[in-house]
């Protein structure tokens, strides 16, 4: 009965100390003392122009290191009207395994589609919507993993 009592004890008192830890690592990888935001969707706004981001779809992600994703948005410029979307996106992958964080690089911008608009004003929302990507940016490990194709399992042998 000791041995167990000490051993809730030592875990108990493990557990207080790591977190906290864990937590900050975290937060400075993220660059935000917010707690990470995992609903969907996200709104942003930048000089007026609002955007809303809806949840990506994860398209591929070689080697756990080149993601490929879309997703649909609805863009709203400065005192305009607001025009729905996709884009397709790709970018470079670290994974942090402490903060359970996949910090993603370089994002580009591989295809944006309005199909409600014509061409002029499709390069306009084109251009208006990738002064909303940032450099960097990190998105939950469970998360990405969670909306992740899964490969189909190889075929079972007949019996």
């Amino acid at each position: 009965m000791l041995n167990t009592s000490f051993l809730q004890c030592l875990i108990l008192t493990a557990a207080l100390f790591t977190s906290p830890f864990e937590i900050g690592a975290a937060q400075s990888a993220t660059g935000s003392d917010q707690p990470n935001n995992s609903s969907w969707p996200r709104e942003k706004y930048s000089n007026g122009t609002r955007l809303i981001i809806y949840q990506p779809q994860v398209d591929d992600w070689k080697n756990f290191q080149d993601l490929s994703w879309r997703m649909a948005i609805s863009l709203t410029p400065k005192g305009g009207k607001t025009v729905l979307g996709v884009v397709e996106m790709k970018g470079n992958t670290n994974i942090d395994n402490v903060a359970k964080l996949v910090v993603i690089s370089n994002p580009q911008v591989t295809g944006t589609y309005f199909p409600s608009l014509d061409n002029a004003t499709k390069e306009k929302m084109d251009q208006l919507f990738k002064t909303f990507v940032p450099s960097t940016f990190s998105i939950s490990l469970h998360n990405l993993i969670a909306s992740t194709p899964k490969k189909e399992a190889p075929a079972g042998v007949q019996l």
